[in-house]
């Protein structure tokens, strides 16, 4: 393990490391290194990820229900067909993350940027967005 990498549920922790498929449900991830990882398909509900480097990850289908992600660094990731619902995502930088066909049911985006996002075909319902305000599917 590098100086950067740490265990987790007995999976190696750290930057560009291959998760796909993990179980990190209710995992703390605070802060962690995750930068570049594969975490296609892995299973983060309810992981703290409040702080976490995860900036050029691929995310592609995780289930995040009820992630704590505040404050995390998620630029350049992608977000494709992620599972968000419940999701705290106030603080995230989310500069150019693609978000395409996310699921962002509740979740919380209060503070988060999202400047060069591509949020093509995701799904918005009672979501609080940066400004404050509720996205619904009308809306």
């Amino acid at each position: 393990m590098g100086l950067s990498s740490k265990r987790v549920k007995g999976y190696v922790i750290g930057p560009g490391a291959d998760l796909s498929g993990a179980d990190l449900s209710g995992a703390d991830l605070t802060e962690a290194d995750l930068a570049r990882a594969n975490l296609r398909g892995a299973d983060l509900t309810r992981a703290d990820l409040w702080g976490a480097k995860l900036f050029g990850a691929d995310l592609t289908r995780a289930d995040l229900l009820g992630a704590k992600m505040s404050s995390a660094d998620l630029s350049d990731a992608k977000l494709v067909s992620v599972f968000l619902t419940n999701a705290n995502l106030t603080r995230a930088d989310l500069t150019n993350a693609n978000l395409t066909r996310a699921d962002l049911t509740n979740a919380n985006l209060m503070g988060a940027d999202l400047t060069g996002a591509n949020l093509a075909d995701t799904v918005f319902s009672n979501t609080r967005m940066p400004d404050g305000s509720i996205k619904n599917p009308s809306t």
